[in-house]
């Protein structure tokens, strides 16, 4: 669940050299772009906001906004851009330490993410979505317990707080992803059932179906758990191309065939030799397969590892609302990516 988007002020700081009217003419029209972004009106509130940033280059006001229409558009790397040039002009600006670091997150780069989300803490220990998105990122980059801890630490800093619906949904939601590891999964299944029955919030309600039929399935109740990925599907009405997937799929194998023209890795003592990848279905046994083999003396077992998606450059893009981030551009991957994948 995205942060709440706050009112667009003026931030002190560089900028252009107005007098106090056309200042406040100027901040009127952030207003309104800042309104227009909020109301799904990003792509023409940005087209104007870039003629903004070429008369002002040095206003952080248009900047940050700009990062916020790039991230509504899914366009994650040129929000990284500007939210860092903003940042560069106001580096503890703590709103925009925290907006870069979720632009950051959102694009894949999680461990930078954290240490940006880190800094907002620092500087504002109860700042509450820099807790939640720093326990977001851990849990993304796989060290859940990590994330768990960031997690208690976001409940119990807020737990006197007179906190939005939004804010105690995010922590609700949040919360549901730690069971059954951390957390009962039966007694959120019971803490999420009726805040689903009584919530109007589609991005809340979406959620919090797909997490319902995850901890049901995980308590083997499979008619319960089709049901919950049903209404989620009634929620969410995102189409999905087979066709396109799997157009992307044969390119895919098309790409890293045997007589690819993509480099391996030329780094003395690392060919992979050392590594086994199960790889199978959902529900085929392959977490199973690791556990017997972790018996072995010799074998680490790395769990359900996200190293390899986090290596894909991040300017390859995603054509689906639901596709995965593919190496579908060999251009891309020269000696020295292989090597630095390796």
């Amino acid at each position: 669940m995205p942060p709440r988007k706050p009112k667009r002020t003026s931030r002190s700081g560089p900028g252009p050299q107005l007098t106090p009217a056309q200042r406040q003419q100027l901040n009127m029209l952030y207003q309104r772009l800042h309104d227009a972004i909020s109301q799904g009106g990003a792509a023409p509130a940005l087209e104007k906001l870039i003629e903004l940033n070429k008369q002002f280059p040095t206003d952080v006001n248009a900047l940050v906004l700009m990062g916020r229409a790039y991230m509504e558009l899914g366009l994650m790397a040129d929000s990284v851009r500007v939210y860092k040039k903003a940042l560069s002009i106001m580096p503890h600006e703590v709103e925009i330490l925290f907006q870069y670091g979720l632009a950051l997150e959102r694009h894949g780069e999680l461990e930078l993410a954290i240490h940006h989300f880190d800094r907002v803490i620092e500087k504002n220990p109860t700042h509450f979505y820099a807790l939640r998105h720093r326990s977001t990122s851990l849990k993304g980059l796989g060290r859940d317990k990590e994330a768990f801890e960031a997690w208690e630490l976001l409940k119990e800093t807020h737990k006197d707080s007179k906190l939005l619906p939004e804010q105690q949904n995010a922590i609700i939601i949040s919360g549901a992803t730690f069971a059954p590891e951390y957390q009962d999964a039966q007694e959120w299944v019971d803490k999420l059932k009726p805040l689903v029955a009584e919530s109007n919030d589609p991005n809340f309600n979406r959620v919090a179906h797909i997490q319902l039929g995850r901890l049901h399935h995980h308590l083997k109740q499979y008619d319960e758990a089709f049901a919950e990925y049903t209404n989620y599907k009634h929620v969410d009405k995102g189409p999905w191309d087979p066709d396109e997937h799997s157009k992307r799929i044969d390119r895919l194998i098309e790409i890293w065939g045997s007589d690819c023209a993509v480099p391996t890795c030329d780094l003395r003592n690392i060919d992979g030799s050392r590594l086994v990848f199960i790889v199978g279905m959902a529900r085929s046994g392959t977490s199973l397969t690791e556990q017997m083999l972790a018996q072995v003396d010799g074998i680490e077992p790395g769990g359900e590892m996200n190293a390899i998606d986090s290596e894909i450059p991040k300017s390859e893009h995603i054509s689906m609302r639901y596709g995965d981030r593919l190496p579908l551009d060999p251009a891309l991957y020269i000696q020295k990516t292989i090597n630095e994948m390796a």
